[in-house]
């Protein structure tokens, strides 16, 4: 009875079993058998589905500069030579089959044999392990069990044996049956007929893992297997992705799609990975290809990506710069607390109010150490430095007590001609300042400030100009008269002059910054000169934060897996094309955000100096909303989202979301 209630519970759980005692592994290790289909189960393709790597092979054997008519006539007599071949065979057809029945003559003087091979060279580049069943498996070795891998396919027994083998499902002992070595199919039941003989394998002690519903749930069950039916499903995100269908000569959307879902399902499942795999890190993919174009095109050989924000970005572009062997990449520290001051137009009181901004609200004290990096309690009353300030009325007389200091004068003075040589030397050591070199600065979103102070200090020096390259620029930017020339992707201005999702995307600029673009590194607030002569980065005192880390850390393992499927699935070349898919996405989730993906913002710290920090999403009180106690520098809508899904549910929530906006 004891042993008839486990194979009950072992059914129930999915089949993963532990060697609990001797009697029970002893059990289990005679009378239980397990197998697993290979496509779609094991494995998935990171191009979507298997009629896209015909595009793929078109591509390989055509050329990429081929016409999409050649290509898609190639593809045309791929397709029908599978189907002709499957006319003339009652059992599964052999790739040699499928190849037999194709004539490629009036298009490519490639052999047949050799457009075989390639094909097998494609589907090895976008298969894809799911690191969920590969755990399942592992767990199965790790007992004493022996894995059959059964599959109706064409491709080679030892072809998907390598396959199994370097993606780490295959332990030594596996047995592998394919439809076109056997003659016998799952689809009709003789494979696992044959199967069973072979391996003396009773049905009622066997359960079979697989994908389609008919070949590897109806058949096997029927037979008296214990068939478990495998659905990995695409997510909201890829499934809006291949809804839209806007590009009908290739299927660049259902692979786009593929890719998210490869790269979601060979990692462990989480909140973070969703949304890093779906919006993150398409959106800065396509974002760095983009620049990197547009700077050969301009014959820009130097691109400096600005910290923090341009980590991710010059991650990313590394991982590209193959493609683009004449563009050189440097990640450079800076930021608004290292350029603001030594930028400002002078040390007058005037001006240096300018860059401390507003001072309603805030400490003097702090905001000169934040902005200057320059303490000023030598010089004024601790009443004046620590007291909150009530307004900026208020503030700038506080500012001019402190200007009557003649010895704060001095200093500020001396400071600012220091920092300001600091600068200009940092530049010049890392090759931005140069009359050699075209070169350009990769920031994600800002008002230009920065590039303006850049291109001032470097002409000021008797250097060129650099441009700067945006995925966003605010409304209040910097003109390219003041700031010099200038590429971006988004300008938040034109959101507002829409009523559709795009409008959404102004409020995403903390999201971008603080989430998409975490490093969990120190802000840089000033420079220093070593023993040696060498300028480094001075580094604001814990602000480093693990969670950003870590976050950074899952983002560049994203970003590696989908450049790697990017490039293996040529979509490179449609980079433009795709850019509607990613950014519909974006907008999507900048208006109606799903609850799990809100969660992994809660834990994100924003900060607009470093003596202020918040949640970038939280959930609100009551009384906060009404008095709309909101701080500038979190995802305000977020945690409206956050907090209406909190007390009424996903479901109703956006039903309500959806009426508050008619």
């Amino acid at each position: 009875m004891a042993l008839f209630l486990y194979i009950i519970l072992c059914d129930i759980y999915g089949g993963i079993y532990e060697k609990s005692n001797q009697k029970q592994s002893h059990f289990i290790n005679n009378f239980m058998h397990f197998s697993f289909d290979i496509f779609d189960t094991c494995l998935i393709r990171s191009c979507g589905f298997a009629h896209n790597v015909f595009d793929l092979l078109a591509i390989k054997i055509l050329g990429e500069n081929s016409s999409e008519s050649v290509r898609a006539d190639f593809v045309n007599i791929r397709i029908s030579g599978e189907k002709i071949a499957r006319t003339k065979k009652a059992t599964e057809v052999t790739l040699n089959d499928i190849y037999n029945a194709c004539d490629f003559s009036g298009l490519t003087s490639t052999t047949n044999q050799d457009i075989a091979r390639a094909e097998i060279l494609i589907e090895e580049k976008v298969l894809v392990g799911v690191k969920s069943i590969k755990k399942q498996i592992d767990k199965l070795h790790e007992s004493g069990h022996k894995i059959y891998y059964i599959s109706d396919m064409y491709l080679p027994e030892t072809f998907l044996k390598e396959v199994l083998i370097e993606q780490g499902f295959w332990k030594n002992g596996d047995q592998l049956y394919v439809s076109c070595v056997s003659g016998k199919t799952k689809s009709t039941g003789e494979l696992f007929d044959f199967v069973a003989q072979e391996n003396n394998i009773n049905f009622k002690q066997w359960h079979h893992w697989g994908d389609n519903k008919q070949s590897d749930y109806i058949i096997p069950k029927k037979k008296g297997i214990q068939a478990h039916l495998i659905k990995h499903e695409f997510s909201k995100y890829e499934q809006i992705i291949l809804k839209q269908s806007f590009f009908p000569s290739i299927y660049i959307n259902q692979q786009l799609a593929g890719i998210q879902k490869a790269i979601r399902l060979s990692f462990d499942p989480s909140p973070q990975l969703n949304l890093g795999a779906n919006i993150t890190i398409p959106l800065l993919v396509s974002f760095v290809y983009q620049i990197l174009e547009d700077a050969k095109q301009s014959n820009i050989n130097h691109l400096f990506f600005l910290a923090r924000d341009g980590f991710l970005p010059y991650f990313i572009a590394k991982q590209i710069q193959p493609h683009y062997p004449n563009i050189d990449l440097q990640y450079i520290y800076t930021s608004r607390s290292a350029l603001y001051f030594p930028g400002a137009k002078s040390t007058e009181c005037n001006d240096i109010k300018i860059i401390l901004g507003n001072l309603t609200g805030k400490k003097l004290k702090e905001v000169f150490v934040d902005r200057t990096n320059i303490d000023i309690s030598p010089y004024i009353s601790d009443e004046l430095s620590c007291k909150t300030i009530n307004s900026e009325e208020e503030g700038k007389e506080f500012l001019i007590e402190l200007y009557k200091n003649k010895a704060f004068k001095h200093k500020i003075a001396s400071e600012y001609i220091a920092q300001k040589e600091l600068v200009i030397k940092y530049f010049m050591q890392t090759g931005l300042a140069s009359n050699i070199n075209d070169c350009a600065i990769c920031d994600i979103r800002g008002s230009r400030k920065c590039h303006k102070i850049i291109n001032q200090l470097l002409s000021h020096a008797g250097f060129s100009q650099v441009k700067g390259y945006y995925l966003e620029v605010t409304s209040d930017r910097v003109s390219i008269q003041e700031g010099g020339n200038y590429y971006s992707t988004f300008y938040s201005e034109r959101y507002k002059n829409t009523y559709n999702s795009l409008r959404y995307l102004d409020s995403l600029y903390a999201v971008i910054e603080q989430y998409f673009c975490a490093t969990g590194s120190p802000r840089t607030i000033k420079y220093t000169e070593n023993k040696n002569g060498m300028i480094i980065p001075v580094h604001e005192e814990k602000s480093e934060y693990n969670y950003g880390k870590e976050l950074c850390n899952l983002h560049q393992e994203i970003a590696k897996n989908y450049i790697k499927h990017y490039i293996n699935n040529k979509l490179f070349l449609y980079n433009k094309e795709l850019q509607i898919y990613i950014y519909n996405n974006l907008c999507r989730f900048a208006q109606y955000p799903y609850r799990v993906d809100l969660q992994p913002l809660t834990r994100v710290r924003v900060n607009d100096d470093k003596f202020h920090y918040s949640a970038l999403v939280h959930k609100y009180s009551l009384i906060s909303i009404l008095k709309r106690e909101m701080n500038i520098n979190e995802w305000t809508r977020g945690s409206l989202v956050y907090t209406i899904y909190f007390y009424l549910g996903e479901k109703l929530g956006k039903i309500l979301l959806a009426y508050i906006k008619k």
